[in-house]
Parts: structure tokens; sequence; C-alpha cells
């Protein structure tokens, strides 16, 4: 069984207890306080005190990202952390989570784009090689899935397949009101597949 990793620019807003507890909501919200207590994010005491649990029994795969290096190097160091209990073990599923629309996308303060991708090229392919077989990226930015080349460039670069979203993602509900679009390492792009 593979390794699900999370990345998200927690700088997103200011790294206030509430917007960590909103962090931690929207990368597990399906643990057995979060679900009960997912309504109650917003306050800070209760909001943080659940952030610091997500953060140590339910996050194991969660990391925090400033750039794409940073981004990359901590994804990494988490895989690595992993195989220290399987060797074996590689990414089925890798998450990137910050801002975007339909030309450009945030790795933390980093903006890429279908033009400028190619200069993040050596980083990102740090992460070829990591994947599961049937591993893929998914990139849950707002309305990235409108730049088919971007997408496309990013696949190739670690050469796994790569979803993304057309329109707004909710962060909470880890859902895109557009259609998902896959770029594979070749070129080739699906349009309107399910949600991975």
């Amino acid at each position: 069984m593979g390794i699900e990793i999370t990345a998200i620019d927690v700088r997103i807003e200011e790294l206030s207890l509430p917007a960590f507890a909103g962090a931690a909501g929207f990368l597990q919200r399906t643990g057995p306080i979060n679900a009960a207590l997912l309504g109650l994010y917003a306050g800070p005491v209760i909001g943080g005190a659940v952030a610091a649990y997500n953060v140590i029994a339910e996050m194991p795969g969660t990391v925090t990202m400033t750039d794409t290096n940073n981004m990359v190097h901590n994804v990494i160091d988490r895989l690595q952390l992993f195989r220290k209990l399987n060797a074996k073990r590689n990414m089925s599923r890798l998450n990137i989570l910050d801002h975007g629309n339909g030309k450009a996308m945030q790795i933390g303060g980093d903006t890429v784009d279908d033009t400028n991708i190619d200069s993040f090229a050596r980083i990102l392919g740090l992460l070829k090689g990591n994947f599961d077989r049937d591993g893929f990226v998914h990139l849950q930015h707002c309305e990235i899935g409108q730049n088919e080349k971007l997408l496309a460039a990013f696949a190739r670069i670690v050469n796994v397949p790569v979803y993304a979203g057309t329109g707004y993602h909710n962060g909470v509900m880890r859902a895109n009101t557009g259609q998902y679009v896959r770029a594979h390492p070749s070129g080739t792009i699906d349009r309107n597949v399910g949600r991975p």
C-alpha cells in the first residue's frame, strides 16, 4: 500500500491558530475527533487544540511548504520517515494545496505557470521515482486545471499523472466546482475525469 502525502502552504492565512486549525481541518477532516468538531475549528482555543491533535495523531503524511524547493524536500523527508518502517513504500498520491487561478498556481511563495515551470524542473524532478506504479499528483488549487500546458509539463517532470480541477477549489470539502482534468507524462490530456 502506498503513502499519501499532502503539502500545504500554512502561510496562506498568516499562521494563526484558527488558520492552522482550518488547515488541519481540510487536510484530515474525517478523523475520529475532526468529524464531530469540524464546525468548531474557527474558535482559536478549540481549533488550536484540534489542530495540535491532528499534527500529532492524524496527520503524519502532512508537510508544510514555503516554496517549491522546501515542498519537495519536506515531501521527500517525510517519505524517508515512512520508509524507515517499510523501505519498499512509495507515494500513491501527492496532494499540493495552495492558491491558484486559470493561468498560474502558488507553491508557497513561488508562482508557477506554463512559461516558467521548466525553471522548477530540477527541483520538482527529485520527486520522480518516488511514486507507486499507479501514483499521481493532485493539484488542489482554484482553476489550475484550465492550464493544460502546465499540467502536462508537471506530469512530464515528475513522470506520473497530474490531476487538477477547472473551477474553484473548496479546501474544507476538498472538492472542485469544475471538472477534473488529468495530464499524463506523455502529454496526453483527459478531460472530465472523476475526482481522484
